[in-house]
């Protein structure tokens, strides 16, 4: 069953994808490794991640979805490192063999795989306690592209981002309210209620993005490779825009100030004007919110005009929200002339914690 079920949902559709990448994928579906040709003067880059049921979706969730956010969440780590998507591989666990919902994920798959030129070449199935999708991308550049570390920002630099940073959060509170458990992601009843008074005040049409941000993200592969000339250090918003930014301070040795103004603007190109009484919620839920899959990076002040005119041709916009500067940690200025820390750590599945992950 196991070999029937690989080249029927797997092996047959994506082999079109793979031929027609041939002179990348030496060898793909089939045999015991799988063989990728890596261009002349150019370095591999390897990304890896895992999606298990309950922890990263909901067991309900549209397998299409589930399949496209895995394969989105590997390619936007080849982005956050401007390398060019040459091929993945997939371990998928399954807890019962369902043909409908292997069909779903397997056409999801094939969607975000065909939009960024990116052929499955192997992998493994296997049985489980539940459904779980590991992925291994891999990508190329020139020898001569450093790949945006996170070592490399420097003092005097801006800060960019892409897109709405806060916007797939406030689709996983969607995602929880639409079944009825927004008391899991709350310390109290009260909590809760005032979160899902916000949430229902909505207008219908931010909640549509923010499901759509939540349940199926989209990689920023094209903009990576199109900051090549001008980034410094970068990482894509996986984990929360404050607790991944400590990640390039701490290596960088920098400090890194967000502005409160430039990052609500973010929300008032998509919402119109924001409101002083949502203003501090939104501005918090940039700040901590995860999966958002934009890039936000660092770049000389020199290089700001050549951005400017990038974000302006750029899908989706590019944000000016901040600065680095000497010492450590991540602030975050109102305009007034001070600056206060900000004190969000990223998500970490090991960190003792109240309820974060999705229930089965």
């Amino acid at each position: 069953m196991e070999f029937e079920l690989i080249r029927q949902y797997f092996e047959v559709p994506f082999a079109p994808l793979a031929q027609a990448h041939r002179q990348v994928v030496g060898q793909g579906i089939g045999d015991d490794c799988a063989q990728l040709c890596v261009p002349e003067g150019h370095t591999l880059f390897v990304s890896s991640d895992t999606s298990v049921e309950g922890v990263h979706f909901f067991s309900d969730d549209a397998p299409f979805d589930v399949a496209a956010k895995a394969l989105a969440s590997n390619l936007s780590d080849l982005a956050a490192c401007g390398a060019q998507p040459m091929g993945f591989s997939l371990n998928l666990t399954l807890a019962k063999p369902q043909p409908a919902w292997l069909q779903g994920f397997s056409s999801g798959l094939l969607h975000m795989a065909t939009g960024h030129a990116c052929p499955l070449i192997g992998g493994d199935t296997t049985h489980g306690p539940c459904n779980m999708v590991s992925i291994t991308v891999y990508g190329c550049a020139p020898l001569s592209h450093h790949g945006f570390h996170r070592s490399r920002a420097k003092a005097g630099q801006d800060l960019w981002v892409s897109g709405l940073p806060g916007l797939a959060r406030l689709g996983m509170w969607m995602a929880y309210r639409q079944r009825g458990l927004l008391n899991k992601l709350c310390e109290s009843p009260g909590e809760a209620d005032q979160l899902d008074e916000r949430l229902g005040s909505m207008p219908v049409s931010l909640s549509h993005l923010a499901l759509q941000a939540f349940n199926r993200p989209e990689p920023r592969v094209a903009l990576g490779l199109a900051l090549r000339p001008y980034a410094s250090a970068c990482l894509d918003l996986s984990d929360g825009l404050a607790g991944d930014l400590l990640h390039i301070a701490q290596q960088s040795g920098v400090a890194i100030e967000l502005q409160a103004q430039p990052l609500l603007a973010c929300w008032s190109s998509t919402l119109g004007q924001v409101s002083s009484q949502h203003a501090d919620w939104l501005l918090d839920t940039s700040l901590s919110g995860g999966d958002d899959y934009e890039l936000c990076f660092t770049a000389s002040v020199d290089h700001r005009q050549a951005i400017e005119d990038l974000a302006r041709q750029a899908e989706p916009s590019l944000f000016r929200v901040g600065r680095v500067l000497s010492g450590q940690g991540i602030w975050l200025s109102h305009g007034d002339g001070q600056a206060l820390p900000v004190g969000k750590a990223s998500f970490e599945h090991f960190r003792p914690r109240g309820t974060t992950s999705l229930p089965s």
